[in-house]
């Protein structure tokens, strides 16, 4: 009969996923750094194995964080007596990887970006987009996703 992971263990193994994703490290790197597998650090990542105390030291080491990191969201972290701290999101690792690029771009990209991306929300929640700013063409074109003369084919894809 095999055991299910403990929620703490979930976490655990999720804010491992998301630092190292963060740090851009991958799980064979990681792996090598502390002299396991990656499968064994897929292990960790999905709870299904332990961490333990030791391991956890050489992972903060190689990911240049805390152990409090790591332990955010669980039950050990919940009864520490500490000031208040600003949760630590769940986000899947696409999510992340499109965090650490949007960062890297010029701002007038990042307003183009952002007016895109609340264009599809709004357009998956049925709300009007006619208000997309007109930045929003200039990146399509700049990113050849649309040519000028394409226009209407881009005004069918937003409505």
């Amino acid at each position: 009969m095999q055991k299910e992971p403990k929620s703490d263990d979930i976490r655990v193994g999720q804010n491992l996923r998301q630092l190292r994703i963060l740090r851009g490290v991958t799980q064979e790197q990681l792996g090598k750094a502390l002299e396991i597998t990656f499968q064994q650090v897929q292990k960790y990542e999905k709870g299904t194995n332990r961490v333990s105390a030791s391991r956890m030291a050489a992972i903060c080491r190689v990911l240049n964080c805390t152990v409090n990191d790591i332990m955010r969201g669980t039950a050990a972290e919940d009864t520490q007596v500490s000031g208040a701290q600003i949760p630590f999101p769940v986000i899947s690792a696409q999510a992340m990887k499109f965090a650490l690029q949007y960062d890297r771009m010029s701002t007038k990209s990042k307003r183009a970006v952002s007016a895109l991306v609340s264009a599809i929300v709004k357009s998956d929640e049925d709300i009007d987009t006619s208000d997309i700013p007109e930045a929003t063409e200039e990146f399509f074109q700049k990113a050849k996703l649309v040519k000028p003369q394409d226009r209407k084919l881009r005004e069918t894809v937003t409505a």
